[in-house]
């Protein structure tokens, strides 16, 4: 401070003396004008409402108010603090002081400017801070400026370790001012920073590839924090998925979530299966409303996260249609103010071809030795199957080539050493390289994505498209898909924001030959198992001269039959061939899908809205399966039915042209909804309320139509429709229909749904929570009885934080939370009514008029299907973040399960769907996460997650089961898990090579004897797994990451595919002969004494043939049942992050 110190050395006379006074007054006004005009032009007074605000967006806004500018450097504010202050009307000078209290910066105002300066301390700080240690504070944040609660702050080389409270802010007394401390957070990377007495915000940078950890759910209706939600829910964030790499968004669920697991299907099972005949899949929501539409139109690369409602009172919000679980996708949307990001992404990946010589059939001299062995048993190749000159359905055909060998030569069309010769070519003659070469293809998808994002302050906006290629398993089968995806919200004054959405897909699909079933046998080939399943593998596709050659099929005939036929004036070759088919088949399905969302939400007042939000889903299923005049499809069914006239071509029924088969399905969707949300805290945040209360309708319309257009000509577009009506014998008898096929049919279907729902949470002082819903929902799908109408449904629950209680001074616990809930869910079957439902047709002559079948009968107490839950659990965090989890035990009992029951048959019908059926699922859900290492260049992670779930059917009202429901396991059973198989006891062979079986009284009995007792079954398990689960590591070196994902799966079974292909099986119920057999035929019974040896049966005689139906049981016996158990490495992923300094030059985001 200056100090200034005056004396007068001269008085002027008074009229000076008047004078000077005179001035001194004039320059004080004018002095006192000038000053005042300076600082009205910055004096202007000041507005601010500002909560956890960053110091240059205040400054912005004071900016905006008064036209000061401040003078700042950018490194200076990298560690303010962020402002929270509310003023009004209030003095610039003032507002200043109040901003920068506690702010490790200081001001000073210049004209029209204010500088910032770097606050300097005292000289009598600096000489106390020489001798004494100073206290640190400072504020956890990540890159967003979001507060990192929980962050673990550590003084380097002492054992004094803190946490960041609610507000991510941290406190240090007494600390060598040279001391550094290093703060983690798991999920992010090791941060150290050299102490002072205000550190301001730390930001914490994400570690690549690493979960993070989740604060906040989406319901679909409302977006929780998890903090404060008393249901079971798991998220998959960002960074999980981008790892997967996939063009179905549900594939990169598996292995991530307790609690879920896919059946044999790959369909979605969340904690057991609920319901015995009903739809057992999850409910589907994006973006807040359920889905029609299949999961390919979802592009991937748009989804942000996945969230899994597995309790009740997670998932009750969504009624009748949650009791299995519900799926809440969350698409990605851009920030506010944020600049301009460009996304691009290029994915690939191939399958190779099925090695088809990698499987349990054996080699081409064994398929000789077991059709030389059929043969000889008798009864499996018969003269008459041979060519006679007769056009006829039973001789002529393609047969296996070993059987025709031996039928020629015993006929004497050839020399025993010719077939001899022959039959040592065929067993060097293998198909399977040929049909590798010429058939199948590398398996490939291509996807290209890129998206636009951006925003300012009061708009933003999302935008994406992506290209899907895929070539298939077959040549000249593929598909393709485009992607298209626009989202935005803008807010056009305060308190309203307005959002919308459009999703739209396209795609075309090309399908190897057509299997069309129109009552003919189809003849397609789609798959290289189907393939093997019925084509020998001694024949050929083409001969030396690239011809095609004469193969198996129902519909067709060998080239002696064709060539008569043609001769006769059939109008086309009768032969089929694979390679054929496939050049010319034209089967396109082309798909395409649209779902517009729109919405409004306003803000009364804080922490309460409306918001009023309405979609629309339109689909359509284009299936043009066009069968031109070179397909078997057409060339079989022409010919067929030809008119004869002395057994010769005289007109057709079915006019020679392509033959097109259309398939047209649509289906749309509404759904509108208001609802009202409430989230407020008081008294400084010692009590949080959050509610909804909305209203909802819903409906969905599908219709389907399918034709058939007969002489189909390409060019013109036109066909000859054939008379449907008279009854017209084929002139060569391959099938047993009497009538030319319409392939015609016109289906519709509308369900509407209406629904009244409530939820809300208390949270007290962040401690205790208590939870509790309601939704109530009325459908066309339930009964007319008011006694099964409008039931709710609802949801209780409760949390309490135990940390909070009593471990906050606890080294070992870190978070401790202990929820339990209950409430109801329920399931609705689409394919049943409460009304009479039928089937119209077309009679047959001489009653051409019109028909109806009873498919059901009217069922006024139909009802939902309701499912209890109760879920315990708790989430824990331990050793300083060393340990990370959670663990949940839960019992559903679902009631009113629908179940096929016996009903009187007065009634027009055997039986109805009625519910009658109750099931309990038990289980527990174990997560656990552990941070083993982490430090500024290495991290290492690994997670366990394990689930048990016990199913089991209480009681169901299903009489006269068959044993054949048992063994191909869709009986519903008490007492036992849903999808459990049953098996006959194989007890071995006898002395003639016969197999043996237990009957109910556990007797052994031979080939002949019936089985008809379920008693004499045994009981494997269930098809679904018990137990199931997976193990995660994630590891960082700088910017390399690597992820491994192992799965498990265990407790269940699964049986042998039942053919010839996988294992030996005798054949007995069929009248020919395998195509081919596996390689244990060579260990087969041959003479007395090898069942001493051996347990695989030798071939029946024909006599054991006609009489022997444990042949049958043999396939369906013990011995083909194992442990389904595995272990799999299902994903193994390594990545680079480019630096950010260098992505920033690359100008790539």
């Amino acid at each position: 401070m200056y100090i200034f110190y005056t004396k007068k050395l001269w008085t002027p006379p008074r009229s000076i003396a008047k004078l000077l006074l005179i001035m001194r007054l004039t320059t004080i006004i004018l002095i006192t004008a000038i000053i005042q005009v300076s600082a009205s032009s910055f004096a202007q007074k000041i507005t601010l409402s500002e909560k956890n605000t960053p110091l240059v967006k205040v400054f912005d806004k004071i900016r905006a108010q008064s036209g000061v500018d401040f003078l700042v450097s950018t490194s200076m504010l990298q560690h303010a603090k962020r402002v929270t202050i509310q003023v009004k009307n209030a003095e610039l000078a003032d507002v200043l002081e109040e901003i920068f209290e506690g702010q490790n910066l200081d001001f000073a105002i210049n004209d029209k400017s204010v500088v910032v300066s770097k606050k300097t301390p005292g000289f009598l700080d600096r000489v106390v801070s020489a001798f004494v240690d100073i206290n640190v504070r400072g504020r956890v944040v990540d890159s967003a400026g979001n507060v990192l609660p929980g962050a673990t702050v550590k003084i380097r080389g002492t054992d004094r370790v803190g946490r960041t409270n609610e507000n991510g802010v941290f406190n240090f007394a007494g600390v060598d001012e040279d001391a550094v401390l290093e703060i983690s957070y798991l999920g992010y990377k090791l941060k150290a920073v050299k102490v002072s007495t205000d550190l301001g915000d730390i930001s914490l940078e994400v570690l690549t590839g690493e979960l993070t950890e989740v604060n906040v759910v989406s319901t679909g209706y409302q977006t929780l924090s998890k903090e404060r939600s008393t249901g079971s829910f798991e998220r998959i964030g960002e960074k999980t998925l981008n790892n997967k790499i996939s063009q179905n968004i549900f594939n990169k669920i598996e292995g991530e979530v307790a609690g879920v697991t896919t059946d044999a299907a790959g369909k979605f099972i969340v904690r057991g299966l609920s319901s015995i005949r009903a739809n057992t899949d999850p409910l589907i929501v994006v973006d807040g409303f359920p889905v029609e539409q299949e999961a390919n139109t979802i592009n991937p690369n748009d989804v942000e996260s996945i969230t899994i409602l597995k309790d009740a009172a997670a998932a009750s919000i969504w009624g009748i249609r949650a009791a299995n679980g519900v799926i809440v996708i969350t698409t990605k949307r851009a920030a506010r103010n944020g600049k301009l990001n460009v996304r691009a992404s290029v994915n690939t990946a191939f399958t190779p071809k099925q090695d088809l010589f990698a499987t349990p059939l054996g080699d081409a001299a064994t398929q000789v030795a077991y059709h030389k062995a059929m043969y000889e048993v008798g009864g499996y190749y018969l003269p008459s199957q041979l060519y006679s000159g007769v056009l006829n359905g039973s001789s002529g055909r393609v047969i296996n080539p070993v059987g025709e060998t031996l039928l020629l030569r015993d006929r004497g069309d050839i020399t025993a050493a010719e077939a001899e010769n022959r039959l040592q070519q065929l067993a060097n003659t293998d198909i399977r390289k040929e049909y590798m070469d010429l058939i199948q293809q590398t398996e490939s998808w291509r996807q290209y994505n890129v998206s636009v994002s951006g925003g300012s302050k009061n708009y933003d906006f999302t935008t994406s498209a992506s290209y899907n290629g895929n070539d298939k398993e077959f040549v000249s089968t593929g598909a393709k898909q485009y992607l298209l995806n626009f989202a935005n919200s803008f807010n056009p004054f305060k308190g309203l924001k307005i959002d919308g959405s459009l999703n739209f897909s396209q795609s075309k699909e090309n399908f190897p030959a057509s299997t069309t079933a129109d009552g003919i046998s189809s003849v397609g080939v789609n798959n290289s198992t189907t393939f093997l399943n019925n084509v020998p593998i001694n024949g050929r596709i083409l001969d030396e001269e690239g011809n095609y050659v004469p193969m198996e099929s129902i519909l067709s005939f060998g080239a002696q039959s064709s060539n008569l036929a043609l001769s006769r004036g059939f109008p086309y070759s009768w032969t089929y061939n694979i390679k054929q088919e496939l050049e010319n088949t034209n089967n396109v399905l082309r798909e395409t899908a649209l779902r517009m969302q729109t919405g409004a939400t306003y803000t009364f007042l804080k922490g309460l809205d409306f918001s009023m939000k309405y979609q629309y889903e339109w689909g359509q299923r284009n299936n043009v399966d066009l069968h031109n005049e070179q397909t078997l499809f057409t060339r079989a069914r022409v010919n067929m039915f030809s008119k004869l006239t002395s057994g010769v071509v005289s007109g057709y029924n079915i006019d020679p042209g392509a033959i097109l088969d259309t398939d047209v399905r649509n289906q749309r969707a509404h759904t509108f909804r208001s609802q009202l949300n409430f989230d407020r805290s008081f008294d400084e945040g010692k009590h949080q309320v959050v509610a909804i209360a909305g209203y909802e309708v819903r409906k969905t319309l599908f219709d389907r139509a399918t034709d058939r257009k007969y002489g189909f000509n390409e060019q013109s577009l036109t066909s000859i429709r054939p008379d449907f009506r008279p009854t017209v014998v084929p002139a060569v008898s391959l099938t047993t229909i009497t009538t030319v096929p319409p392939n015609s049919m016109n289906e519709y279907i509308e369900n509407r749904f209406i629904s009244y729902y409530a939820n809300g949470a208390y949270t007290y002082d962040n401690r205790y929570t208590i939870s509790a819903s309601t939704r109530l929902d009325d459908t066309n799908l339930f009964g007319t009885s008011s006694k099964y109408k409008n039931i709710p449904l609802y949801s209780i629950g409760f949390k309490w934080n135990v940390y909070n209680d009593f471990f906050k001074e606890s080294e070992v616990v870190d978070d401790l939370q202990f929820r339990t809930t209950y409430g109801t869910n329920g399931n609705v079957d689409r394919s049943t009514s409460p009304f009479l439902q039928a089937k119209i047709k077309r009679g047959f002559p001489p009653f051409n008029g019109m028909s109806a079948d009873i498919i059901s009968v009217p069922n006024p107490e139909l009802r939902l299907e309701k499912t209890g839950t109760l879920n315990v659990g708790a989430d824990f965090t331990l050793f300083d973040r060393f340990v990370m989890g959670s663990a949940e035990y839960y019992v559903k009992n679902s009631e009113d399960l629908l179940a096929f029951t016996t009903l009187n048959p007065t009634l027009g019908v055997t039986g109805a769907l009625i519910n009658n059926g109750t099931l309990r699922n038990e289980g527990f859900d174990l997560n656990l996460r552990f941070r083993v290492l982490e430090n500024s260049q290495f991290s290492y992670a690994t997670t366990g997650i394990f689930s048990v779930n016990k199913n089991t059917l209480k009681k169901v009202d299903v009489p006269n089961k068959q044993v054949f429901e048992y063994v191909n396991g869709t009986v519903a059973e008490s007492g036992a898990a849903l999808r459990t198989i049953y098996s006959y006891q194989y007890r071995g062979l006898d002395v003639k090579g016969a197999p043996r079986f237990a009957n109910e009284l556990g007797d052994i009995v031979d080939v002949k004897t019936f089985i008809n007792s379920t008693d004499a079954l045994v009981k494997h398990g269930s098809l679904i797994p018990k137990f199931y689960g997976s193990w995660i590591n994630d590891f960082t070196y700088r910017n390399f990451y690597l992820r491994a994902l192992t799965t498990f799966k265990a407790g269940h079974v699964f049986r042998y595919a039942r053919n010839n292909n996988v294992t030996y099986i005798p054949a007995v119920s069929v009248k020919a002969p395998s195509a081919n057999v596996a390689a244990d035929f060579n260990q087969r019974w041959q003479k007395p004494g090898d069942e001493q040896f051996t347990d695989i049966p030798g071939l029946p005689t024909l006599v054991d043939r006609q009489q022997g139906t444990g042949y049958d049981y043999y396939r369906d016996s013990d011995k083909f049942v194992d442990n389904a158990s595995f272990i799999r490495l299902s994903q193994l992923n390594l990545g680079y992050s480019l630096d950010k300094k260098l992505v920033d030059r690359l100008v790539m985001l």
